[in-house]
């Protein structure tokens, strides 16, 4: 028994040094890995756990073992009642392989799906003021104001969420609050869901398989809403060029949340073309990602107004149209940095852009932005 526990120990590490190059060794993780503990009399207290860290980022099959658990976590979910979601589960496991974001409580997807998170009367009533005295102060300091919501990805594909989880109202909270807007207020107001829908085609996918985001097609889609209530103008999906671009290496956060492995990438993506190819343009600033906190684009499109996005990962598959459309873009995750930007520099357009299942920041961020 002594002798197994050993070779359990040892048989690992030791054919890891010989086999690690030919099987998939590579960071899966969205983070970077421990570093080596300094070694030092000043560190002696943080070098056993700084050691263990290190290790166990670089633990021999740790990519196979971390794949080999999502599979049974997966197969067990696969049996799960829309309760057990509810609960937490990070990852739906949904038809022909298809995955959606549920998240923490606050970012949870799933009562959105099935409609039991319904505001009442009186929470729409404060929220319609708190945006309506937010798109006053703007118009005061001489920006127009949006809010824009993307929806999420299981409101334009339910045909691939799993059978429980079946919607107990055909009405979400987000549509109460869009809806209320509306109807009580002047501000503006672009919630994606409808015209995702309706550009939804067998041909193509305006979402990613394995990822929570829209793809650069659905991306398009959501920017042509922004041009048509800015500009009057609308370019349908159909009077571009789609197509599947072999190139491309798709994110999988929902993979990667999960820890899946190399069978959840997708080999391409779906792209669009031919719109404006006249217009160029490039970004101001550094490191460019979904995750920037301060990005600007600058193009050579024909109106000049700048467009203000204080957003969050979803507007990075819309730049390409808007760019197309608006010369100048800024872009900033921080509300306390968007409030700042507005007071120096009044761009002509301030758009809010909150992703559905965040829809949790829609009921405070208004108050982080507006004046004392």
């Amino acid at each position: 028994m002594c002798l197994l526990f050993l070779a359990a120990l040892i048989v690992p590490t030791i054919s890891w040094l010989f086999v690690r190059n030919l099987v998939g060794s590579e960071n899966r993780e969205k983070r970077e890995y421990a570093e080596f503990p300094e070694l030092s009399a000043e560190n002696y207290e943080n070098i056993t756990s700084g050691f263990e860290a290190w290790f166990n980022d670089r633990l021999p099959y740790k990519n196979q073992l971390t794949s080999m658990n999502a599979e049974l976590k997966k197969q067990t979910k696969l049996e799960s009642n829309w309760m057990d979601y509810i609960g937490g589960l990070g990852v739906i496991f949904g038809k022909d392989g298809w995955l959606f974001h549920n998240g923490n409580t606050a970012e949870s997807t799933i009562n959105d799906y099935i409609g039991n998170n319904l505001y009442t009367e009186a929470r729409l009533r404060e929220l319609a003021d708190g945006y309506q005295r937010l798109s006053d102060q703007y118009k005061a300091m001489g920006s127009d104001f949006i809010l824009l919501i993307p929806t999420n990805k299981e409101q334009v594909y339910p045909e691939f969420m799993p059978d429980e989880l079946i919607p107990v109202s055909a009405v979400s909270r987000t549509d109460q609050l869009v809806a209320y807007l509306k109807e009580h207020t002047d501000v503006r107001v672009i919630y994606t869901k409808e015209a995702l829908q309706k550009a939804k085609s067998q041909d193509y996918l305006l979402f990613y398989k394995y990822d929570s985001h829209l793809n650069t097609v659905g991306g398009y889609v959501g920017s042509q809403l922004v041009r048509r209530e800015l500009t009057g103008e609308y370019t349908d999906i159909s009077d571009v060029t789609v197509f599947f671009n072999e190139k491309e290496r798709p994110p999988r956060d929902l993979a990667d949340f999960y820890g899946l492995g190399p069978e959840y990438d997708e080999h391409g993506s779906w792209d669009v073309k031919d719109y404006k190819p006249e217009v160029t343009g490039h970004f101001t600033t550094e490191n460019p990602s979904a995750e920037a906190e301060f990005m600007q684009f600058e193009s050579t499109a024909s109106d000049k107004r700048e467009l203000l996005i204080i957003k969050d990962s979803f507007v990075f598959n819309m730049i390409g149209t808007l760019a197309r459309d608006f010369s100048y873009l800024t872009m900033i995750s921080d509300s306390a940095l968007a409030k700042e930007y507005v007071e120096n520099n009044h761009p002509a357009v301030v758009i809010l852009e909150i992703v559905e299942r965040q829809f949790y920041r829609a009921e405070h961020q208004w108050e982080e932005l507006l004046e004392e």
